[in-house]
């Protein structure tokens, strides 16, 4: 049987795990009232559903000085939020997974609930390392910083919150707790020395930076008693300088089991790696951390294909492979793997706009790209039609795909109309081997379109060949906006996307027009294969939206392959062999052999006025047609469509 080792029981501490697969913790549905809410309880019951044999829960505050108002983190400082943790765990045990709460507070970045108390940090000097700091808190920039150091006092308290909070969490029937030392949260400022500059016993060399993790330890085993069940999820290494590497690691998972903890959870300190970056990017840590252990070692971290986590279990290197995003993708990945069909699985994207602060994190509820059900099952239910309908569905890009399988899911006969490829712009996306991940969505809706009886036409829709259809949704993408300057139209010029289609250059001397995520995308694509590449974007930044850690690593690509950025440059006029921009009121001219145009998408309406002629036909609308966005709109905007025919 395939992935028989992740199908495999296992045991921590004692309790008993159904398969090998469990639920990381992540930023879950937000409360920002403190206290557990439905939508919190639906999303835990739906993701149990769907097969894990061990759900942890998001971080749950331990410190009432920090305020929840910030990130929507539920929390766990007094015995009145006790009745709200029972309805939780059993939300997860009565769906078939055990259930672990994840303890933890903020640190550096945890607004306080009292401005008298005020902001606290490990110590002053390391506060500017500090990543979620800046981040959740521009306000602060360029002044210093309102932090005061923790007391011994104070951590002598914080210490007292996190057993209070576990011994809570007893009573409220989980079956174990996580203490978080990951992700530059709360107790990962403690351990790394790049935040950690304490000279008292908190500080210094590693026994010390440690000393309030196996404080905790001691006073959750105190209040709960030693055969409760305690994890510990810690960052592989910091992947930075001066900060804590590998083999600290490892001595730390050491030092914690001979303290009595169950097992270590192997984590990054980039808690959300983009589609940028590798997957399974911590696993070539396991094996340093699983030599000094004997208790079992969990990891997470873009661990999304099946056979990455059942190879890594069957040769050794960890015993428990976790996940979050794909699990907010498809929950039924664990069934899905059981009942041995992994094609029918909703990849993951690690396009991050689950935690995109511009769209829901900290401001809203959890949303995924490729699941606009996401914890709103009861509420986004796909219902079968009462009357099954003739439906024509106009375009086979992310919002027609998604459209489709909708529909046909509602019982209704589905005819797709794609006159170039399935997929649409989404094949140019994925041309860079970093945007790969978007390749897997296009496979995944290929094979379900196929599943579900959906009749794929190869040709373009008009008003003849849609008529005897009941109802058509048009999602018909968009078209490539021209730059109107002279020499725009010469033969050393072509849009950015076809580039990414044909990847034919008239020689290595390139110039882009346009800094969004296309243009940048394109320009690092030319730029790594040794070509000189220069990007002339009119803004004053480029990649405008772009979510910040995506942001940071196209900004060390571009770095690295020595690609020339030029914002608030405005271009005049392109010739043969090179291109005249102008910045600050001084005209400049740039060397070129190929210029590549990226100056944004219109809506494509050339379907609508046509189908407007068709007597009684029932026009929808979705995607890029309305207004050209990303994915995520695209593939809800297809799935709301569907629900209405």
């Amino acid at each position: 049987m395939k992935n028989e080792h992740l199908l495999m029981r296992g045991n921590i501490g004692g309790i008993e795990i159904k398969n090998r697969i469990f639920k990381a913790a992540a930023q879950d549905f937000p409360t920002y009232t403190g206290f557990v809410n439905p939508e919190l309880l639906e999303f835990c019951a739906e993701q149990a559903r769907g097969g894990v044999g061990l759900f942890i829960t998001g971080l749950f505050n331990v410190n009432p000085h920090e305020s929840e108002l910030r990130t929507g983190h539920p929390r766990i400082t007094d015995d009145v939020y006790t009745n709200g943790l029972m309805k939780l765990a059993n939300s997860i045990k009565e769906n078939g997974a055990k259930a672990c709460l994840q303890l933890a507070h903020y640190g550096s970045h945890g607004e306080p609930v009292d401005p008298e108390y005020g902001w606290r940090c490990i110590s002053y000097d390391g506060v500017e390392n500090e990543h979620w700091f800046p981040i959740l808190f521009p306000q602060f920039a360029g002044q210093p910083y309102p932090h005061k150091e923790y007391t011994v006092e104070e951590i002598h308290e914080l210490v007292e919150n996190y057993g209070d909070g576990a011994r809570r969490a007893m009573i409220a029937g989980f079956d174990m707790v996580e203490i978080h030392c990951g992700n530059m949260h709360g107790l990962n400022t403690w351990i790394t020395p790049r935040l950690n500059r304490r000279t008292d016993e908190y500080g210094g060399n590693l026994e010390n930076r440690c000393r309030i993790l196996f404080e905790i330890v001691e006073n959750i085993q105190k209040k709960c008693g030693k055969r409760f069940p305690i994890l510990v999820r810690i960052n592989a290494c910091d992947l930075v300088p001066d900060g804590h590497t590998v083999e600290d690691t490892a001595w730390i998972a050491a030092e914690l089991e001979k303290r009595g903890v169950a097992a270590i959870n192997l984590s990054s300190i980039k808690s959300v790696a983009p589609m940028q970056q590798p997957m399974g990017e911590v696993l070539e840590y396991a094996e340093t951390v699983k030599k000094a252990i004997h208790i079992p070692l969990m990891l997470c971290g873009s661990m999304n294909l099946p056979e990455m986590g059942d190879q890594a279990i069957a040769e050794g290197k960890i015993d428990f492979v976790g996940m979050a995003r794909q699990l907010y993708a498809d929950p039924e990945w664990p069934k899905k793997v059981l009942e041995q069909r992994p094609e029918d699985i909703r990849p993951c994207l690690r396009c991050n706009e689950c935690v995109n602060m511009n769209r829901s994190a900290f401001c809203g509820d959890l949303e995924c790209a490729m699941n606009p059900q996401l914890g709103k099952e009861n509420t986004l239910p796909i219902t079968k039609a009462e009357i099954p309908k003739k439906v024509a569905v106009i375009g086979g890009g992310p919002a027609g795909m998604e459209a489709a399988l909708v529909a046909a899911q509602r019982g209704h006969q589905v005819t797709l109309f794609e006159k170039r490829k399935l997929g649409g712009l989404v094949n140019e996306a994925s041309t860079p081997e970093f945007k790969a991940d978007l390749r897997r969505m296009i496979a995944y809706f290929e094979t379900q379109l196929k599943k579900q009886g959906v009749t794929v036409r190869m040709e373009e829709a008009n008003a003849e060949n849609v008529k005897g259809f009941d109802a058509a949704i048009v999602a018909s993408g968009s078209q490539k906006n021209k730059l109107h300057v002279p020499g725009a139209d010469g033969e050393n010029v072509q849009n950015a996307i076809d580039w990414l289609n044909t990847q034919k250059l008239l020689g290595d001397q390139v110039v882009i027009i346009g800094g969004g995520s296309v243009g940048i995308e394109t320009a690092l694509t030319i730029a790594s294969r040794g070509s000189k590449v220069t990007v002339v974007e009119m803004m004053d930044d480029i990649m405008k939206g772009e979510y910040i850690d995506t942001k940071m690593i196209y900004l060390g690509m571009l770095q690295q392959f020595g690609v020339t950025v030029m914002t608030e440059t405005g271009v005049k006029s392109i010739q043969n062999d090179s291109v005249t921009v102008e910045k600050e009121g001084r005209e400049q001219t740039i060397p070129a052999t190929d210029v590549l145009t990226s100056v944004g998408l219109r809506p494509d309406l050339s379907v609508r006025n046509e189908l407007d002629k068709v007597p009684g036909l029932l026009v929808y609308y979705a995607g890029d047609c309305e207004r050209p966005k990303l994915i995520f709109d695209a593939i809800h905007a297809g799935f709301y469509a569907a629900r209405l025919v």
